[in-house]
């Protein structure tokens, strides 16, 4: 339970180390956590988008296949933005090869737990 404790919590959050987010309101109210960063300015800019983001976000997808689906889409973004594909053709490929995963694991499967994580999410407030 102690990774649960602010304390903890903050240390993961102000180290580049671990590459992790702050994810809790609470990380904001300690700016002297984030003083060890080269340019405390840019952490400031940055660390004010990540609340932004917590403010306005939206829940993660959780179904079977959603590594797959987000590998995909990934590796075809970087090819798309280091030249090797145009952004055209990268996203055409995602989409063929997010149809294939969505044939594979089951169309109407896939869209029943969807539908059920959206009625999940919207009973939690966080879904419209």
């Amino acid at each position: 339970i102690q990774y649960l404790s602010l304390e903890t919590s903050l240390d993961d959050v102000s180290t580049a180390e671990t590459g992790l987010d702050p994810y809790r309101y609470s990380h904001f109210n300690h700016p002297e956590a984030y003083e060890m960063f080269e340019n405390v300015e840019d952490a400031k800019i940055y660390l004010a988008g990540v609340q932004q983001n917590m403010e306005k976000g939206y829940p993660e997808m959780v179904l079977p296949g959603t590594v797959e689906y987000e590998e995909t889409l990934g590796v075809e973004i970087s090819r798309a933005l280091s030249g090797e594909k145009t952004p055209k053709q990268a996203l055409d490929d995602a989409a063929k090869a997010w149809t294939e995963i969505l044939n594979r694991l089951g169309k109407e499967n896939q869209k029943k737990m969807y539908q059920e994580l959206v009625k999940g999410w919207r009973a939690a407030g966080l879904w419209e």
